[in-house]
């Protein structure tokens, strides 16, 4: 079994892009070779291993204030009075 610690770096030209909801904190790759005891002479695994840690700020930004700014909009259209020659009580 070999372990490979990487470090996570930005790219600042690459073909891959980030999301700006996670922050890649670990980044670990360990191979298994073919010759080791338990494993099938013919297979040879790496496994990855990822460590990342959530920004709850930009789910915030993304998802609840929108969802409260639309929701604050349609409650407020429905119960709005239209005009005085319809006199149509939304709620009941």
């Amino acid at each position: 079994m070999t372990v490979m610690r990487l470090q996570a770096v930005r790219a600042r030209y690459s073909m891959a892009a980030g999301n700006d909801e996670f922050t890649l904190i670990n980044f670990t790759a360990i191979t298994y070779l073919g010759n080791e005891p338990g494993h099938n002479q013919d297979n040879n695994e790496v496994h990855f291993y990822l460590t990342l840690q959530r920004r709850s700020i930009y789910f915030i930004i993304v998802v609840i204030i929108p969802t409260t700014l639309v929701s604050c909009v349609t409650v407020t259209s429905i119960l709005s009075p239209t005009s005085k020659s319809h006199n149509i009580d939304p709620v009941g």
